[in-house]
């Protein structure tokens, strides 16, 4: 009976140990700075971001940006929602097409299976999905269980297709 029991009770773990290993992780991941700055996130989960520069992000989930400058919204699967409030217009305006704002000062969110944002200006951002983000410029960056870092360069948000997302 006590051999029954512990044999039960290995096979149990190893149950539990080889379904762990096939779980996607459930957070994004910092890996490593090279020497040019370039900063490589990678996993599934959020990714926050707040700095001045250049942003282009390609993903799938939602992502909330609060802008003041150029945005570009192109939606790539024919799902996308976008929601806009300007500073200078408290009225709210939805869309579900692609979208070109210049001089644009306000709230932005977007949801949609493939899509991809462009922002050349201040921004501040949370982001919630799979995809990958290109941060140029001066800010800092943060994932779920990361330390606030400085960002410069590539930051994966993970796409299963190509790598495991933010």
């Amino acid at each position: 009976m006590k051999k029954k029991m512990t044999t039960r009770l290995a096979l149990a773990l190893a149950v539990v140990m080889v379904a762990s290993m096939f779980a996607l992780p459930g957070i994004a991941q910092a890996q490593a700075q090279d020497d040019s700055g370039d900063v490589t996130v990678e996993g599934r989960g959020w990714l926050y971001a707040k700095g001045t520069g250049d942003v282009d992000i390609d993903m799938g989930g939602r992502i909330r940006l609060r802008v003041d400058g150029n945005v570009t919204i192109v939606d790539h699967a024919g799902d996308m929602r976008v929601r806009l409030r300007g500073h200078s217009d408290s009225a709210e305006e939805e869309r579900t097409t692609n979208v070109t704002l210049t001089d644009f000062g306000g709230f932005i969110n977007v949801r949609g299976s493939d899509f991809s944002v462009s922002v050349d200006g201040q921004v501040m951002l949370n982001a919630r999905g799979r995809g990958q983000a290109n941060l140029v410029g001066d800010g800092v960056y943060k994932t779920r269980r990361g330390d606030l870092t400085v960002w410069d360069g590539m930051v994966r948000l993970g796409d299963p297709a190509v790598q495991a997302a933010a």
